[in-house]
């Protein structure tokens, strides 16, 4: 609950102090509304869905590796850009912490990703500006005592590699000010485990420490819905 209220308050404080930004564009100034660089602040709600299922275990003879479950959760993120009459550019640092659950014990978790997005107006005219979203992205996932190594409990870190695709709306409230709501699906794979010792990838580990080779990277798809702020810099 706590990095909700970390995120609305940031969402107000921004929202009224980008607010007083923009009125402070005069009548008579010109101010680019396009070919500008913009910074930004999003809120959203995420899920996932896929090999974080909560019943996965990896591992070695030295090691072992429990793949949770995610909590839905809400996180928030910074972004910095550029608005074209096309459509607008931009890369983000998105962060959410999730309450996990691993056959029945529950833990704790923190998502990051940084996005690479282009979004793409489909109707340049109109006041409100519908858009499609396609871009990359990079996440990594801390679970808190998600490994253990010789009976001590370590935290697990899994990294991969995935791309966007969803749709939106962009609406100009000022030359300045921008707001931003959609969503984003993101199709995720993850490659490599770091944690207690040297890290690993996810297909030079056994399926229970001593069944099967896991032949397959961890696949995950998740549904994140935005809302963001930006102002022209």
């Amino acid at each position: 609950m706590k990095i909700i209220g970390i995120a609305l308050l940031l969402i107000m404080m921004a929202s009224g102090s980008l607010w007083g930004i923009a009125l402070m564009d005069g009548p008579e100034e010109e101010v680019p509304v396009t070919d500008r660089f913009f910074f930004g602040i999003t809120a959203y709600k995420d899920s996932f869905k896929g090999d974080f299922d909560g019943n996965l275990v990896l591992g070695n003879a030295a090691k072992v590796f429990f793949v949770p479950k995610l909590s839905s959760q809400h996180g928030f993120g910074l972004s910095f850009g550029r608005r074209l009459k096309s459509g607008l550019w931009s890369i983000s640092y998105l962060r959410a912490a999730h309450e996990t659950t691993f056959r029945g014990i529950k833990g704790e978790s923190t998502s990051n990703i940084i996005d690479v997005n282009g979004k793409a107006y489909l109707f340049r005219k109109l006041p409100v500006l519908p858009y499609i979203l396609l871009g990359f992205t990079v996440p990594w996932i801390t679970v808190k005592d998600g490994a253990v190594q010789g009976y001590i409990p370590y935290d697990a870190t899994y990294w991969g590699l995935g791309v966007n695709a969803g749709a939106g709306l962009a609406v100009p409230i000022t030359k300045r000010l921008f707001f931003t709501a959609g969503f984003a699906y993101k199709f995720m794979g993850f490659m490599f485990i770091t944690g207690p010792g040297k890290g690993k990838d996810v297909t030079n580990l056994y399926v229970d420490q001593y069944g099967s080779r896991r032949e397959k990277i961890l696949r995950m798809k998740g549904l994140n819905f935005e809302f963001g702020i930006g102002i022209n810099i």
